[in-house]
């Protein structure tokens, strides 16, 4: 055996030969120590589950609501700047079509400037008014839309949710920018009064009106806020028109509740109520403001403004009404029948009013004690003024309408066809405005001449 060669196991030349150790035996707090580890590894590892699951349970929360709310169903394009406005300027010897459109158009006056107002099944449109382009949108993928009305520079934008068309948005009619959301379901300083089902819309300078039988918005179009909102207990409301004496509503009532208040009483009923001042819980005679209520009168609101009147659809009159008690001052016979409330236009005019009534234009005197003329008119006319000072002056405006053959200007002080223009023949319900250097006819489609 040589040098390097030991046995196995020997330990080399004057090396203290190895031996084993026995491992300690471990002490009573060490081993408390493991068994506190071992219990906080099982106490991370439930911990972190719970977390895990929270955070998952928030997410998929989160996932839901997101799903059914707003940012995931709506989808708001606004514009840098609004389009050019367009000048009402001498019309075109010959029209042409500048552009059209199967959206329906924006009920009030369907353009601001130079953006014309339109909307489809879930999206209000604003349109550049020479082009027809699509210069802001809303759409609402879960929801319809009910109406959109353009009235002093804001398109309310009215959408249907669960059946009932109480989910109004204000936008910019020139830019499409959104300016308040709300639920018409409470009216400030009442109890919850839901606007259920589909209303009818009237619309004046300062208010778009909302009614339904149930109740009345008066909503301000700039602020989104109720200039008022009309409950009236145990009545049913068969239809209202807002103008600048005051809203015209008209009502029957089985069982009110009109212990100490006024213009109070069972039965049909014709009343004017303020047009801009709020409900005032402190009246206790007289909370919603009314001017004046026609107890027995059964008749459909016709105007609100200069003329007060209303439409005896069972006489076949016109009934005219003093604007401080309501005392009857004409029944006018009309020539044709009323076949809905809906069949009703009014335009106040500075030295008349005109009244569109189921295919009749009649030009209302300013005493309401006679017409000045009437006309055939398949569709409620519109009334522009030469000039842009104060109300449009009959004398010195232009009267348009649809016709079969197109469009028809009447003559101020008669009412006569003084000429025909020869264009495609608008859909039935369309509404002509002069624009620019020719017309935005406004109805079921959109059509802009120039």
């Amino acid at each position: 055996m040589t040098v390097d060669e030991h046995g196995a196991g020997e330990p080399p030349d004057g090396a203290a030969p190895t031996v084993a150790v026995a491992p300690a035996a471990r002490t009573a707090s060490q081993a408390a120590l493991d068994r506190y580890g071992r219990r906080m590894r099982r106490s991370r590892a439930i911990y972190f589950g719970v977390i895990g699951a929270v955070i998952l349970a928030v997410g998929i929360t989160v996932g839901i609501v997101w799903a059914h709310g707003e940012t995931a169903h709506s989808r708001l394009h606004t514009a840098g700047q609004a389009a050019p406005s367009v000048a009402l300027q001498s019309l075109s010897a010959t029209q042409q079509r500048a552009w059209q459109s199967a959206d329906r158009s924006a009920i009030g006056t369907p353009y601001w400037g130079g953006t014309v107002v339109t909307y489809t099944a879930d999206s209000v449109r604003g349109r550049n008014a020479a082009t027809g382009k699509i210069t802001w949108s809303y759409t609402r993928t879960d929801r319809t839309v009910c109406q959109a009305i353009q009235d002093q520079g804001i398109t309310v934008a009215v959408f249907e949710l669960n059946g009932n068309c109480d989910q109004v948005t204000g936008l910019d009619s020139g830019t499409g920018e959104r300016r308040w959301d709300r639920t018409l379901d409470k009216a400030e300083g009442q109890d919850s009064q839901p606007l259920n089902g589909r209303p009818t819309y009237s619309v004046s300078q300062n208010a778009v009106m909302l009614t339904t039988s149930r109740v009345i918005y008066a909503v301000d179009p700039v602020s989104g806020l109720d200039r008022w909102a009309y409950h009236p207990e145990g009545c049913a409301i068969h239809g209202a028109v807002i103008g600048t004496a005051g809203a015209l509503i008209s009502q029957t009532c089985v069982r009110p509740k009109c212990d100490g208040i006024k213009f109070c009483g069972p039965g049909v009923q014709l009343l004017l109520r303020d047009a801009g001042a709020p409900r005032n819980e402190d009246d206790k005679t007289n909370p919603d403001r009314i001017i004046w209520n026609q107890l027995g009168t059964n008749a459909v609101p016709a105007s609100a403004d200069q003329r007060i009147s209303a439409v005896d659809s069972v006489l076949g009159q016109l009934e005219v009404f003093g604007a401080a008690h309501g005392a009857p001052i004409a029944r006018l016979a009309l020539t044709g029948g009323l076949a809905s409330s809906e069949g009703i236009a009014a335009l106040e005019i500075g030295s008349a009013e005109l009244l569109w009534i189921s295919g009749t234009t009649y030009a209302v005197n300013p005493a309401g004690t006679k017409f000045l003329w009437t006309a055939p008119t398949p569709a409620p006319p519109t009334v522009t003024p030469l000039s842009e000072a104060g109300l449009p002056d009959l004398r010195a405006s232009t009267i348009a309408v649809a016709s079969a053959a197109g469009i028809a200007l009447l003559e101020p002080g008669t009412g006569k066809t003084a000429r025909t223009i020869a264009v495609a023949a608008p859909p039935a319900g369309s509404v002509v405005y002069p624009f620019g250097t020719g017309f935005v006819v406004a109805g079921p489609s959109t059509t802009v001449y120039r």
